[in-house]
């Protein structure tokens, strides 16, 4: 993960997280589509959402607790 990875991670809700997980999958979709139109209107809004959602204070100020649950969930 990179800095600002960390930083949006550590900022955003948990209902933010399923969702931008989501709106990757959709991008990644368009793109294997060869639908650049797509992807592009799809990424911009997730940028948008993204930027949205990130809250000026982090919710999860342990950086250990804010990636817990990406390590549970990729363990399964």
């Amino acid at each position: 993960l990179n800095r600002s990875s960390l930083i949006a991670l550590m900022q955003q809700s948990a209902h933010s997280a399923g969702h931008s997980s989501d709106e990757h999958v959709q991008i990644v979709e368009a793109i294997a589509r060869r639908d650049g139109r797509t992807a592009a209107r799809l990424m911009a809004r997730h940028l948008a959402s993204v930027e949205r959602n990130l809250q000026p204070v982090a919710r999860t100020p342990d950086l250990a607790a804010a990636l817990k649950p990406v390590a549970l969930a990729a363990a399964g």
